[in-house]
């Protein structure tokens, strides 16, 4: 009876185990950085008996970036990108004459550059080849480089 007993407690939750689980997907790009987390959380609706599952599915995109650079706040996005990159600058109203924005091939070739960057900045990079590209941003006496990833 005790043998019964134990053998249905076990079958009873390695039944449940398998309805319960929750999983995360974590997405990469070709250099190795994660691009997205997927959580998938099951919920039963009927309960065990039931068998019934219903999944819900969250997912954060972190496809943008941002840093303070001469108190300006600098926000990237999408990187990776498929083509069109943006760069906005918070606070640009008051960027001096020495502010830019220049894209770089990693053998230091110059793609694009601008000397007059604006609250928003779209940069195309559709007719490039993918890859890896160097962004240099100068705001005053400050420089920030960014890696962005052409797919």
């Amino acid at each position: 009876m005790r043998n019964i007993i134990t053998t249905l407690v076990v079958i009873l939750l390695f039944t449940t185990i398998g309805l319960c689980q929750n999983t995360i997907n974590f997405a990469y790009d070709a250099a190795g950085n994660r691009v997205s987390r997927t959580i998938n959380l099951s919920n039963t609706k009927s309960g065990i008996n039931g068998g019934d599952t219903e999944e819900f599915t969250f997912e954060k995109s972190e496809d943008f970036f941002t840093e303070v650079l001469a108190e300006k706040e600098i926000k990237i996005y999408p990187n990776p990108t498929r083509g069109q990159l943006r760069v906005d600058i918070m606070g640009y109203e008051d960027l001096d004459n020495n502010s830019s924005i220049q894209v770089f091939t990693t053998g230091g070739a110059l793609l694009y550059k601008s000397n007059t960057p604006s609250q928003t900045n779209d940069i195309n990079l559709s007719d490039k080849p993918a890859g890896l590209y160097l962004m240099v941003i100068t705001i005053g006496s400050e420089k920030s480089t960014w890696k962005i990833i052409k797919q």
